[in-house]
């Protein structure tokens, strides 16, 4: 019996699938597996047919009727997690759901982000001293006690920062592939192909706030004969071609899950992807319809009760990132301007907490707005 350690088995599913399926294939069957030393056991076994594996994470000990019809067989139960194994003898109709694995993610992203948050902003104040020493050259700093003692101190929430940053990014990349993978490949391959084939384009800062505002100003453009095509990977720039006036419903959507049914049943309905961002606390996408002048204008969702549940998601979102931050920002004002008086800290700080709050203002307005508007009708 031989044994591997892989310490991140878990930030990528689909990799470690992929890894026991080649040591099938190398004639390594999986014989145990010890998930607090995060330890795979293998045992050599002759004349054995390759199987495929796939690993689930579930309450349930019982393996389902058909996963079991269908050939699919238990080999490790741990805590929740099942991984299972198929030996290729028949044509595979089923699979593993992953719900839940994907739902344990993201209960792993919210930990992570809160962490990050909490030590970004106990380093920045650190990070600002960095930098208005590269910028003046001068760095009058005393340290009292043992400045190792001191150094270890700073180390830790930096080390605990750069792990929660790489978690982040790790899940958050597992949960894109076993939710989308397919279409965000064809959207990759499509926003490069059009942003060629672009007249100009306008950056649009902060739409996010208010994404009324953006669905109006897109629709006014193609009204004038500028329809968009592309929009850049992070949704700061706006590609547009030349065209006849048009008329064209744009529709910002933000959602909490995304899977490919999402883009499959709007697709259907008429309408056309040109912007999707499916961050862990982004999950946007922006939608396009056209149609005659006279017709009802399109809408993504007809239900005006939805519409405000959406804007008040959309606000909640922020205003639960945005008022932590200003209040953090003010105390740190606060005790810069007694201590210290007015320096460039002082003055990046209060830039900071002013856009801040403007950020606050126009995801409040918003709501407003949408609920004025539902109220309408």
């Amino acid at each position: 019996m031989i044994g591997f350690v892989r310490p991140f088995w878990s930030y990528n599913i689909l990799a470690t699938e992929s890894w026991l399926t080649s040591m099938s294939e190398q004639g390594f069957q999986l014989a145990d597996f010890n998930s607090r030393t995060r330890r795979f056991y293998f045992v050599k076994a002759f004349h054995s047919q390759p199987s495929i594996y796939r690993i689930s994470y579930a309450k349930q000990n019982v393996l389902p009727p058909a996963l079991i019809k269908d050939g699919w067989q238990e080999v490790i139960h741990k805590g929740k997690w099942h991984i299972l194994q198929h030996e290729q003898s028949n044509e595979i109709a089923t699979y593993p759901e992953r719900e839940g694995v994907i739902r344990r993610n993201k209960r792993l992203m919210y930990l992570f982000t809160t962490l990050l948050i909490y030590f970004s902003f106990a380093l920045l104040p650190h990070v600002f001293m960095f930098m208005l020493f590269i910028a003046t050259g001068e760095f009058n700093v005393s340290i009292v006690g043992n400045a190792f003692v001191v150094m270890d101190g700073m180390m830790v929430p930096v080390l605990l920062w750069v792990y929660a940053c790489y978690s982040l990014v790790k899940l958050n990349k597992a949960n894109k592939q076993l939710l989308f993978g397919k279409e965000k490949g064809i959207y990759k391959l499509r926003r490069k192909s059009y942003k060629k084939q672009a007249n100009f384009s306008r950056g649009k800062l902060a739409w996010k706030y208010a994404p009324d505002r953006l669905e109006a100003w897109l629709e006014n453009m193609a009204l004038a004969g500028n329809e968009l095509i592309a929009v850049s990977r992070f949704g700061a720039r706006f590609y547009f071609r030349r065209t006849k006036p048009k008329h064209i419903r744009y529709c910002v959507d933000y959602q909490n899950h995304l899977d490919d049914a999402y883009f499959d049943l709007h697709r259907q309905a008429g309408w056309t992807l040109l912007y999707s961002q499916t961050g862990f606390l982004d999950k946007w996408s922006i939608w396009a319809k056209v149609y005659e002048q006279g017709e009802a204008v399109p809408q993504l969702y007809d239900d005006e009760g939805h519409k405000l549940k959406h804007a008040r998601r959309v606000t909640i979102t922020h205003v639960a990132f945005l008022i932590p931050a200003i209040l953090v920002y003010v105390y740190i004002f606060r005790d810069f301007a007694l201590y210290n008086g007015v320096t460039f800290k002082l003055l990046v700080f209060g830039i900071i907490i002013i856009q801040f709050a403007a950020f606050f203002i126009q995801s409040s307005l918003y709501y407003k707005r949408m609920k004025k508007k539902v109220e309408r009708y």
